[in-house]
């Protein structure tokens, strides 16, 4: 009984040790007076990350798999030493049976003493050293067998290749990763909340952290607009676009079903090759050969067809209107439908007006200004701002005067449409008031030149009110810049471009922040 009291101290004493750290352990009393132990110990002394070589290749894991240290304890324990048995996987047989013959001198050296909590510290603070682990460990769970009389019997592998061991470190790695970030609190780099792990997500491609509510938002919207394209990770300098995996869990099935739907017509609209069968809907990829008289060929029904009107292939006829020949053909199945005599002639007849409307609405866009994106052909309306556009459906760059595909603002800059960022820069009215006030034409056109400056960056005028304005301008299209001599400033920390404070210093011959401009008279009339 005294033997028995003791046996619950010590392992009262063990629990109380490890207990709110890594290592686990589980206790087997259903075989009284045996009792058996399982301890999962993290070993201390390793690097993090620890690098391997498996297969020859060189691997890095921030965790590795405890050590499983498993003890039966004998009725008269501690007379008689517990008996053991020790496996870990990124560890070989032949280290393995070290550590036993490490035990074994350890039980010799303490003969009638307690053992659990002593082999289970030396397990954790000494293994390390003793083996002589250094990076990169050489993962190979099998070396030793080449002599099988050097091995400990109570030394074993549970995983019999480095590939399966390399799985179930990967994984091992990815629960002990996650269990810390649930157990952290992060900031929200959206509404810079401070939240738990549980209320936050990990994107996987570029390892940001934002609160669930915000990345729910955003998916959502995005997702409800049809703009998948800018489903992307909400960092300024990021723009990485969020994975189907991270998208899943924050939004609902049903807006994850048209998630998936849209992001592969996206993918299907930007292939080139790929064309879909006016008749049987299916995909049809473009022969080269044919390519030069606009044939396709669909496998499916044998049908051929036009790629460009998509309608029955004309040879070399020129193309007919395709909104025409719908039309047409909408208005003798409507004519023919007459009034609907059942429910399946009214959705008939539903969906003829529906697609009659669209191509009408499609045609008084195009009338009232519209223009189709020259990637998707996708029907953009323009009600404002500067010519460089977005397409909502494929998220192109385009110029909205010339229809170039675009990738930055130097199209305003270099390129054709040179100083033309924005369709026209019309004075403010109140400039008409300040120019009839300082009185005649001759004396307005010389004001506007000494109150204007183009901007460096997209060439479009820029103009300063007043001689209480500041000398630092910033033009719609991003750049800040001097009006006295058109230095651009530095936007970013990396930019190598010298600041606003730094250009309007204290030196000799820097440019003043502060200018008069000359006649000024209209203005300052208004002023008073």
């Amino acid at each position: 009984m005294e033997q028995q009291e003791e046996l619950e101290a010590e392992l009262e004493a063990l629990e109380s040790y490890f207990c709110g750290g890594n290592t686990e352990i589980e206790i087997d009393k259903s075989k009284l007076p045996q009792v058996s132990v399982t301890l999962r110990i993290d070993a201390q002394g390793l690097p993090s990350p620890m690098s391997l070589v498996a297969e020859s290749k060189t691997l890095s894991f921030d965790h590795l798999p405890p050590i499983t240290f498993t003890l039966s304890i004998p009725a008269d324990y501690p007379e008689s030493p517990p008996r053991f048995d020790i496996k870990c996987m990124w560890l070989s047989l032949k280290q393995l049976s070290m550590l036993c013959r490490n035990l074994d001198e350890i039980a010799a050296e303490n003969a009638g003493c307690p053992l659990l909590l002593q082999w289970a510290l030396w397990l954790q603070d000494e293994s390390v050293a003793v083996l002589g682990i250094q990076e990169p460990l050489k993962l190979d769970p099998l070396d030793g067998l080449q002599d099988p009389n050097s091995l400990d019997f109570r030394a074993a592998q549970d995983c019999a290749s480095s590939r399966d061991a390399v799985e179930c470190m990967r994984q091992h790695a990815e629960q002990r990763s996650r269990r810390g970030f649930l157990a952290a609190l992060h900031n929200c780099g959206v509404c810079l909340a401070q939240v738990p792990g549980v209320k936050a997500q990990r994107l996987a491609a570029c390892q940001h952290v934002f609160c669930k509510e915000c990345l729910r938002g955003l998916c959502g919207v995005q997702i409800k607009e049809g703009a998948v394209q800018l489903v992307k990770c909400p960092d300024l300098e990021c723009g990485e676009p969020l994975l189907p995996t991270d998208i899943k869990p924050l939004v609902e099935p049903e807006e994850f079903e048209r998630y998936e739907r849209m992001a592969l017509a996206r993918v299907l609209d930007q292939m080139t090759d790929l064309a879909w069968c006016p008749r049987c809907h299916a995909a049809v990829i473009k022969d080269e050969d044919d390519s030069d008289v606009n044939l396709g060929r669909c496998g499916g029904c044998d049908y051929c067809f036009c790629l460009m009107c998509r309608g029955a292939w004309h040879h070399s006829e020129p193309c007919a209107s395709t909104d025409d020949k719908t039309l047409a053909m909408l208005q003798r199945a409507i004519e023919q439908i007459g009034t609907p005599k059942n429910r399946n002639e009214e959705e008939k007849l539903r969906k003829y007006k529906t697609v009659v409307a669209s191509i009408m609405s499609e045609r008084h866009l195009a009338e009232s200004g519209a223009q189709k994106c020259p990637r998707c052909k996708f029907t953009i309306e323009k009600n404002g701002g500067c010519n460089k556009m977005t397409c909502l459906k494929c998220g192109v760059f385009f110029c909205w005067l010339c229809l170039n595909v675009i990738q930055d603002y130097s199209h305003f800059q270099f390129g054709d449409c040179k100083g033309k960022l924005f369709p026209e820069n019309p004075a403010p009215p109140v400039f008409d008031m300040w120019d009839a006030a300082a009185g005649g034409e001759g004396q307005e056109e010389q004001e506007d030149a000494a109150r204007s400056t183009e901007c460096p960056e997209c060439g479009v005028v820029v103009v300063k009110e007043s001689s209480l304005q500041s000398n630092a301008m910033s033009c719609d299209c991003g750049c800040d810049f001097c009006f006295n001599c058109q230095i651009c400033f530095r936007t970013t920390l990396d930019d190598p471009r010298e600041s606003f404070q730094e250009h309007y210093g204290d030196e000799i011959g820097s440019c003043k922040e502060y200018t008069t401009i000359p006649e000024e008279t209209g203005f300052d009339f208004f002023r008073k």
